[in-house]
């Protein structure tokens, strides 16, 4: 068995770093002489351009600030690693909440066992969702207390056959005389309260402190000693800020004296003397939200009389009667409980040797073989992954549209919000309103609902005001209802003109069809003067679900096909070898281009055109998927032809417009690789993209406003959230469909094109 255990490492000055090179230790002893063992190796996380002077058990380094990175580490361990084991913190990963984590874990072909260092009961909704993905990829998830697995199972869905608990282990170092360590430390004649760790103000020594002076009154003989480093992150950030308070404090209560403050991070020989040695060991972290402490265990392991907040693993691992809770910053319950202490040296014992009792079964040498057997368990069930899992059915989430209803006033819909909350001084938008309202439409047919219809007479109505006499529409609106600018542009004006046929075509209410066709007629002379590329596919859109309502409307048709014959002019003077698209660059909502076409093919038939589709669709296609994710064209700047592309931002418009492309290509052709491309694009709302994040927000319904590089963009806005919702309902009816096809066994004809004609491009 070749293992790998991937995490920080020393010389790095990381609680985990420890961890991991206990556990490592612990391994590699079991593995000893063990003819079917190879020794286990290490990947160690580096968030220093520089790096760090690694031992010669790390086989190679991971910068966790690079994506690429990750899939480079999979790729190696894929050819040398049998099994691996992970440990997980949200801030040792780079990307939004450590989600590039989720490149390495997905391209894996060797079962990962992951240990949780953390596991949080409120999370933010990346957390949450990176933990439920962690929870899916992993064949195994450790977890140090009942409590965690409790909160695995309820809060994030991980079965209960994955996880195991392995408690937080300790060094396997003998127990040493007291009394000959307190003579060595200088503390023969004195009493000895200690902490140790990482130092920050979660900590909550200045509780201890503030304690401190009545402890003194009744025992002048004490002192405190507190150990460790300044955590590295805060001693960037903040200096020694946090460290020179609590000396400021101490000399504030008058026991200066009676503190001592040892800056370094300690050995392991150094902590246990300490341990051993002091009459007490407090921790009086401020928060109960702490699943693990390794100083807790530490202690306990060492035979240490402890006094602890009631954090989570304080309460469940001090129920051993080990130590005493007291509440958090209440610093005269602590005084009081040390007081009594100290003064009852039978308890003491007591404590100390409940203490070393329990420790025994903390030892390191056992966790290692309870690791070691773990491993044995998932190596024999592994079954090689199938790089298929993902044509499987999607599962949607529920349909809801909390966030639209939120978003939508007696006026229309808002364009923008700040978080999930509308931001009314970016106003309104004809662009917003006429998707809004394609959406509702939509949704109302799917499940009729009184409000959508309500929504629905909304949007159409602030359509209707926006109309200029000529047929033109104004576009922005502030929220005081006063227009900000004359004339909006061509491309508003065609999705309002898509708008406008989509509600003809589909919309249960009559009065609503009336207006609508109404602001579609005197709009209609507007059309034939689009230059736009963009402006003239949407308005085709409306114009093909216009002559889906009135067929034989020979006008309308030979508008479609003025409006078509532009497209593909345009197509004809910008194509070159290597570049078969509409214009020399990309830009936004590129898809509605050869879409466009599609649907104009349904109704025209011509195999130039449907040439001229089929090429610029593939084309999209090869620059639209990356590692078997949907990556749309960044908008940081133009994709222009010879240059480079930009990954990021990656906009949910441009995702729907990709989805309903691929959907309407699968319609007409019947070709699973068109669906399967719609499946992906539509995945990436829900996580399935270059960073491993969900866009949808399941507790607001929204859609966050894209990815940055650095994580999502958090607003959920208009655009992002109808983007999506149109996605999700276009989505579902073309699986209804093809659920249909199945049951026909096929018999479903392709509408115009034939699938041999469909180019087939990789998509990573």
């Amino acid at each position: 068995m070749k293992i790998f255990l991937i995490s920080t490492y020393p010389p790095r000055t990381c609680g985990i770093a420890t961890f991991t090179q206990n556990l490592f230790k612990s391994i590699s002893e079991q593995c000893a002489g063990k003819a079917n063992y190879l020794k286990a190796h290490l990947v160690a996380l580096t968030d220093s351009k520089q790096g760090y002077e690694y031992p010669p058990e790390v086989a190679l380094s991971l910068q966790v600030g690079s994506q690429r990175s990750y899939s480079k580490v999979a790729e190696y361990l894929n050819g040398h690693a049998d099994v691996v084991v992970l440990q997980h913190e949200f801030g040792i990963y780079g990307g939004q909440d450590g989600a590039y984590l989720l490149t390495l874990m997905k391209s894996l072909e060797c079962p990962a066992i992951v240990t949780l260092h953390t596991v949080l009961k409120t999370p933010s909704q990346g957390q949450k969702y990176i933990l439920q993905q962690i929870g899916k990829l992993a064949k195994g998830v450790v977890v140090m207390s009942q409590l965690a697995k409790q909160f695995l199972q309820e809060i994030y869905q991980v079965p209960e056959e994955k996880i195991t608990i392995i408690e937080h282990g300790v060094p396997d170092i003998p127990l040493k005389d007291r009394n000959a360590l307190r003579k060595k430390l200088g503390f023969e004649d004195k009493k000895m309260l200690f902490t140790f760790g990482l130092l920050g103000r979660g900590k909550g020594i200045e509780t201890a402190i503030m304690a401190l002076p009545e402890i003194v009154a009744n025992h002048p003989e004490t002192y405190y000693v507190v150990l460790g480093k300044t955590h590295p992150s805060i001693l960037q950030e903040n200096g020694e800020e946090y460290r020179d308070s609590l000396l400021e404090l101490a000399a504030q209560k008058g026991v200066a004296d009676h503190i001592h403050f040892i800056n370094s991070f300690a050995s392991e020989d150094e902590l246990w003397d300490y341990l051993q040695a002091c009459d007490l060991y407090v921790v009086p972290y401020l928060n109960e939200a702490q699943i693990t402490s390794g100083t807790l265990s530490y202690a306990i392991g060492a035979g240490a009389a402890v006094v602890s907040t009631p954090f989570w693993h304080a309460k469940e691992l001090l129920d051993e009667q080990c130590g005493h809770l007291f509440d958090f910053s209440n610093s005269k319950q602590l005084s009081q409980i040390i007081n009594g202490l100290l003064t009852a040296p039978d308890q003491l014992n007591a404590l100390r040797e409940n203490a070393a009792a329990y420790g025994k079964h903390l030892k390191w040498s056992l966790a290692g073989q309870h690791y070691l057997v773990l491993m044995t368990k998932v190596l024999a069930n592994h079954k090689p992954i199938t790089r298929n899992l993902a044509r499987g059915r999607i599962q949607f989430p529920p349909l809801r549209l909390k966030h639209l209803r939120t978003l939508t006033d007696s006026t229309g819909i808002l364009q923008h919000a700040k978080y999930a909350v509308p931001n009314r001084l970016e106003g309104y938008c004809i662009d917003d309103n006429a998707r809004a309202l394609v959406a509702v439409v939509m949704a109302n047919n799917r499940k009729p609902d009184a409000w959508l219809q309500q929504a629905a007479t909304t949007y159409m109505g602030y359509i209707y005001h926006c109309q200029n006499e000529d047929g033109s529409f104004h576009n922005f609106m502030g929220y005081d209802r006063s227009f900000l600018d004359d004339k909006g542009s061509e491309d508003a004006f065609g999705r309002t003109i898509w708008a406008m046929g989509y509600t003809l075509a589909h919309s249960q209410d009559s009065s609503l069809n009336l207006l609508a066709a109404e602001v579609f007629d005197r709009a209609l002379p507007n059309i034939a003067k689009l230059t736009s590329p963009r402006s003239i596919s949407y308005s085709i859109l409306g114009i093909y679900h216009f002559l889906k309502k009135q067929p034989a409307n020979e006008a309308m048709l030979g508008l479609m096909h003025q409006l078509r014959s532009q497209l593909f002019e345009l197509y004809r003077t910008s194509k070159q070898a290597e570049w078969h698209w509409f214009e020399p660059y990309f830009t936004y909502s590129n898809a509605v281009l050869p879409l466009s076409l599609f649907y104009s093919l349904e109704l025209m038939p011509d195999e130039e055109v449907e040439r001229v589709a089929l090429e610029s669709t593939a084309f999209l296609e090869e620059h639209s998927f990356q590692n078997g994710c949907c990556q749309p064209i960044g908008c940081e700047k133009f994709y222009i032809k010879g240059q480079e592309r930009s990954y990021f931002d990656q906009q949910p418009v441009d995702v729907m417009m990709n989805t309903l492309l691929f959907l309407q290509l699968y319609k007409m052709t019947r070709d699973k690789q068109a669906l399967q491309n719609a499946k992906t694009c539509f995945e990436w709302f829900i996580g399935k993209n270059s960073l491993h994040l969900p866009l949808y927000d399941e507790e607001t319904g929204g859609c966050c406003d894209g990815l940055t590089p650095l994580g999502v963009n958090q607003n959920q806005g208009a655009e992002s959230t109808l983007s999506y919702l149109i996605s999700r309902i276009a989505m579902e009816e073309a699986m209804e469909s093809q659920r249909t096809d199945e049951l026909l066994d096929g018999k479903i004809k392709p509408l115009s094109i034939l699938p041999n004609k469909r180019r087939h491009a990789t998509n990573g």
